[in-house]
Formats: C-alpha cells, structure tokens, sequence
C-alpha cells in the first residue's frame, strides 16, 4: 500500500507551534458564530456588530501531547473547528484533513447572501488564510473525498488517488450534498444548486445575460438567493412545494408578510405547486409545473435542503440512518471514530445550522484528543435579510399540536413591521420578527431564558 508521510512529532516540540491568536471575539446573536470583531459583520448571516456580544477566548483545561494520527473527513466549518480544538490540546499529534473541495474552507452561508462574492474575492470566504494551517500545523489534502476505509487496519482509502491513510482518531465531517427532488431535465445546463464555489461562479456568469430566472425552493437560502437576482436585475419566480415559504422556521401569518413584500419588489411566489420539469432542449428555457403553468428561466436555482454525505460511512458498519448516529460526545457506534456536523445526527436530530456544525467539530475534536465533554443543544435564532426587509424567526412559532398558544402580535403600518409573541404558560417559547433588527437582541435572549409574559409587555 501506498502510505501517507506524516510529519512525525520527532523534533517538533509544543513551543514549535504559534499560540493561537487571541482577537477581541464576539458572539453573533442570529446564528451563533464566534467571530473577530474587527471584521466588523458576521461572516455566515451578514449581521453588524450591534447584534453581537462580547465573549472570551476559550480557556482550555485539558491538554496532553501525543503521537496519535488525526484525520478529518471533510473540509466545511465542522472539520475547522475540530482540527482547532484537537490543536489547542495537542500540540504535537498530526493532523490531517482531506477535503473533497479543492479550495481552502470557506464560510459556505455567504454563498446565497452574496452571489457575487467569489466574483469579488474568493479569499473573503475562506474561514483562515492557508497561512493559518501552515502556522498550526494541520495539513490540508485539497480536492481528495474519501473512498472507502477499513476501520480494523484503522485505514482511510482517498477517491482520487486511492492513497491508504492510516488513522489513530478519525473524524466524519463530511457534510452534506443539495437535494434534488426528481422531476425531468434537472441535469440540462443552466440548473445549478448553490453548494460551492463553482455553483457561485456559474450563476455570476449566467447573470451577465439573463433576464429570468427560477427558483425551486422558498427556505431561507432560496429566497436570499431571490433577492439577490432580484437586485441584479433578474425577474424572479420562487416555486415551493411546501404550504408556505419559510415553513420551518416561521409561520404562515409572517410568510404572507414576506410573500406581499416579495411580490411589491416584482418577485412572483407561489406555494404548494409540484414541479414537472425543466423545460429546454440541452439548456434550461423554463420550469413546468404540473398544472401545466410554464415559468421562463434563463436559468434555475434548485434550493430544497440537503442531504447527509453518509456513504462511506455506512458502508464501513457505521450506524447511520438519516445522518451518522452520534452521542453527545460525538461518538459513532465504532470506537476512535467520530462523526459532526452536517453529516451527523445527535438525539436524532441532524441539524445542518452552521452554529451546531461548529460546535460539534468543537467537542468531536476535544474529545478525539482525549478530553471527555458533551454537545449541549442550544437555541439560535434564523435571519433573513432580503426584498427590502428583514426577518428573524427563533424558538417554536406555534408548532406544537394539540398546545394553546398565547400569541402576541405588534404590526407597525407606518414603518413596515411586524412582531409576534408565542406564549406557553406565560412563557416565551418562540419570536418571529419582520422589519425589527433592532429587536433581535433583546428577543433571542428573552426566548432562550423564556421570559414571561409580564415582563416583555
């Protein structure tokens, strides 16, 4: 077999490495990230600072030096952040990570916020400098997917070059791939999911001539890739098989909110509809629904969730089902094999939040290194920014069956705005906010204590 050279720990000592740096941090109130403040916004949801609080660095306790061979499984934010932590505490393991992109990591949220930032500047998505992996010795094996491995002989097989890696910790942080329901013609040219930095470049080419486009999708990332056509000149047509847009993280009342916004700016909604197909010879000219209705498109953006990269895992006799099954401490039913993010699911929940993927490639990477702590979690709230307004949903809008609801509603015809309130037993469970940023801070943190009732209003 062919062998990965490791750069042993021989001559390389805990004062080799740079300290990590220590910038003034904060916390983003909307999705969770913990970022350097001098960036001056969140590099996943695109907030300002105003919504973010301060928070220290975090102090490590645990800290035992080793020759143990660290891989990671995959190149996104969870695969960072558990290189990072097995790093802080283990300053002279190997770590190495294969990732299947061929691209340093990058903050993949900002790929339907700003179609144009990779036309821009790719290096503002990378999540570090390549400089950064260099400083902390955690080597990077660019555009190799794993293959297959055999957990026995603690083996990983790489897709490209069929290299055998041997492992001591190994890390599933394999993420996940777009979801593509399975209607006609959706691999004409002119179709694209918007996943990586090649799916980006695409549409940016495309948008040079285009006048229509679809949509196939009304989640968050659909409609923030909407309003973005939207001000690059683009007539837009939104299509969502669900009952409404945005129906997991709000309720109908604020999706109709956004649907009348959407619809002042020229954006066409419609909701409940069933995909036909894509219509076209080899390129994509429109989207057919099967009422037979057609939609011109120049090109379609397919947005309908995502699908757990579970493959090489169950094949190995890994437990998966929707996602890699996990414990709390990130474990996968074999021993010194862990799985976070969004190819993995914890109390059966697969999550696929940035926030949650960054702080289970926190604690899988803490424990890989032989420290014992659990995932806790926790409650994050969702923005939109987008159609001339804002929306932030977080908590339970509702959605339990069978459970009366307090619901307090504020709608403000002067300035475009809307709150509402979700009460269970004078506690505040949930919050929808349209046109309210200035409200976000105040209301994540009411939801997360579950505030009463008297004391909000």
């Amino acid at each position: 077999m062919s062998e990965y050279n490791y750069v042993r720990n021989a001559g390389v000592k805990a004062s080799e490495f740079c300290g990590f740096r220590k910038p003034k941090l904060v916390k983003c109130l909307v999705c969770g990230e913990i970022f350097d403040a001098s960036l001056g916004i969140c590099p996943v949801c695109g907030v300002g600072l105003d919504q973010c609080v301060p928070v220290e660095e975090e102090e490590i306790s645990y800290r035992k030096d080793t020759n143990l061979r660290y891989v990671i499984l995959g190149g996104g934010i969870a695969g960072v952040s558990a290189a990072e932590a097995i790093r802080k505490r283990d300053q002279t393991g190997t770590i190495l990570i294969l990732s299947a992109e061929d691209y340093l990591p990058i903050y993949r949220p900002m790929l339907t916020k700003n179609l144009n930032i990779a036309d821009v500047s790719s290096e503002a998505l990378f999540i570090h400098p390549e400089k950064w992996y260099e400083e902390h010795h955690i080597q990077l094996r660019l555009g190799e997917a794993v293959d297959s491995l055999d957990p026995e002989r603690k083996i990983v097989r790489t897709a490209n070059a069929g290299d055998e890696i041997d492992y001591d910790r190994l890390i599933f942080a394999t993420g996940a791939e777009s979801f593509i329901p399975p209607f006609d013609g959706w691999r004409k040219e002119g179709v694209v999911t918007i996943r990586h930095l090649s799916d980006s470049r695409k549409i940016q080419e495309w948008m040079k001539t285009a006048k229509t486009a679809v949509v196939i999708g009304g989640g968050v990332l659909g409609l923030e890739a909407a309003s973005e056509l939207l001000q690059n000149g683009i007539h837009v047509t939104v299509l969502e098989a669900a009952p409404q847009i945005i129906g997991r993280q709000a309720d109908a009342d604020s999706a109709a909110v956004l649907r009348k916004k959407m619809a002042a700016l020229g954006a066409a909604c419609l909701e409940g509809v069933q995909i036909q197909g894509v219509e076209g010879e080899e390129r994509a000219s429109a989207v057919k629904l099967k009422t037979g209705e057609v939609f011109p498109a120049d090109f379609v953006i397919i947005s309908c969730g995502n699908r757990a990269n579970v493959k090489a895992a169950r094949e190995a006799g890994i437990q998966a089902e929707r996602a890699i099954v996990v414990n709390p401490f990130m474990e996968t039913s074999l021993p010194d094999i862990y799985a976070c993010g969004d190819c993995a699911q914890c109390g059966g929940v697969n999550f696929q939040l940035w926030a949650e993927a960054s702080e289970q490639g926190r604690i899988a990477g803490a424990n890989a290194a032989g420290e014992r702590i659990s995932y806790q979690a926790q409650v994050f709230g969702l923005n939109l920014e987008g159609f001339g307004t804002t929306l932030f949903a977080i908590g339970d809008p509702g959605r339990q069956n069978g459970v009366s609801y307090q619901l307090v509603k504020i709608t403000d015809e002067v300035n475009h705005s809307q709150e509402q309130y979700w009460f269970l037993e004078n506690a505040l469970q949930g919050a929808v906010l349209i046109g309210r940023p200035d409200k976000t801070m105040d209301v994540t943190k009411a939801v997360i204590e579950h505030t009463r009732h008297e004391e909000l209003f």
